[in-house]
């Protein structure tokens, strides 16, 4: 089934976890996976942020995944770090490193107070 103005609410203990938005998207293999593309963006309740060209919601992994250039946004009390590169894994929580997997070379940038002890 194809879908336009995608719109994907996640919820955990039934309170609304993230949300996944794209331009299109369709639903594959009786709902197991869901391919969302056209400006794909992943926002958690945590404020954390996953974009990309195009997304694919695993069901029985409950993971994100992607072949394409991605950027995971994840902001702290001081600023906010910025990964970017291809392939990656995430779960639904867009999460600790833990979470993540990563086929490619990424990098990882942090913009923010940096602090010095003297």
């Amino acid at each position: 089934m194809l879908m336009w103005g995608v719109r994907l609410v996640m919820y955990e203990d039934d309170i609304p976890a993230s949300m996944l938005t794209s331009d299109s998207g369709e639903v594959l293999e009786e709902g197991s996976f869901l391919r969302a593309w056209g400006n794909a963006r992943v926002e958690t309740s945590e404020g954390r942020t996953l974009s990309s060209p195009e997304l694919v919601w695993c069901d029985s992994l409950d993971s994100f995944m992607t072949d394409c250039l991605a950027v995971l946004e994840m902001p702290d009390s001081l600023g906010t770090t910025y990964i970017t590169g291809r392939g990656v894994i995430l779960d639904r929580t867009l999460g600790s490193a833990a979470g993540v997997g990563v086929r490619e070379s990424f990098m990882a940038v942090y913009s923010g107070e940096v602090r010095i002890e003297e």
